[in-house]
């Protein structure tokens, strides 16, 4: 057997690329582990894509972009999501509606509910209770009396309750917008189109948060998912919409090969962002 020391600093690194594309959904994102996290796709970025088909792109994305297998619980609270992500591991997705949220709790055996440890799994054991199903019929006086507090969540996750909301845990380090393409793109004049279209979007979204940004970064994907990124830093912070279009043009004009290979994926961001503590003004302009 030969043991293998950890690279802490690589786990962190594929755990920050990780959380971009989750970021590219949703910004309602919270980290509970370098590899694990809980999105509220509510209000999603791709309002166009059912929260299953959300979960979808995710994982393949990030079998496609980092050659890693993920697994996505999609349901309507944090703890059955939970549930659903450890059903369908290691390389699959698991939706619970409230619908069938009932019979899937009933069935699953006591050890398979985040929050119950093996001391408590033990002694419910002893009780008699094994499963989903049993926790119901044990009852929430049972419950309380014997557990106290975690009675009492136990209780309401064997009814598929769990009013935790999701927090986001991370401050945002970049803003953007990108767009995948099939048929892939072959025109500059096309591609550009939309470069002037996502940069005004993102240049909408920092007026909104009264941002400004310091760095833009193109990023490009051809046919055969040959993927790159290109960043420019500004001469100072700015949320001026052609001035990121004409830095995301002239490196888009740096990369010809990508229009004739295809442009599979095209995106645009906004990073190094700060607070926006001025506005510039010309006195001598003309009124």
């Amino acid at each position: 057997m030969v043991f293998i020391p950890p690279n802490f600093a690589k786990y962190h690194r594929v755990s920050d690329q990780v959380h971009q594309i989750m970021h590219r959904v949703t910004d309602q994102v919270q980290s509970v582990a370098l590899d694990e996290a809980y999105l509220d796709v509510t209000k999603s970025k791709l309002p166009d894509k059912s929260p299953l088909e959300l979960a979808s792109y995710m994982q393949e994305c990030i079998f496609k972009e980092l050659h890693l297998t993920s697994s996505f619980g999609v349901s309507y609270n944090k703890f059955l999501a939970k549930m659903g992500s450890e059903y369908a591991k290691p390389f699959g997705r698991t939706y619970i509606s409230p619908e069938d949220a009932p019979a899937f709790l009933n069935r699953q055996d006591i050890k398979e509910f985040p929050g119950i440890g093996k001391k408590t799994q033990a002694k419910l054991r002893e009780l008699g209770v094994n499963t989903g199903k049993d926790l119901k019929d044990f009852g929430l006086d049972q419950l309380l009396s014997t557990f106290k507090k975690a009675g009492y969540y136990m209780a309401l996750h064997a009814y598929g309750i769990d009013l935790s909301p999701v927090v986001s845990s991370r401050a945002r380090k970049s803003l953007g917008m990108e767009r995948t393409f099939e048929p892939e793109v072959y025109s500059f004049d096309q591609a550009e189109n939309y470069l002037r279209k996502f940069c005004q979007k993102v240049a909408q979204e920092l007026a909104a948060k009264g941002l400004v940004a310091g760095v833009i970064v193109l990023k490009l994907r051809d046919r055969n998912f040959k993927t790159i990124t290109r960043r420019q830093k500004l001469a100072k912070p700015s949320q001026d919409p052609d001035l990121f279009y004409q830095v995301a043009k002239e490196l888009l004009d740096k990369e010809p090969e990508f229009v004739e290979e295809g442009i599979r994926l095209l995106g645009v961001s906004a990073g190094e962002l700060e607070a926006g503590r001025y506005q510039e003004i010309n006195l001598f302009e003309d009124s």
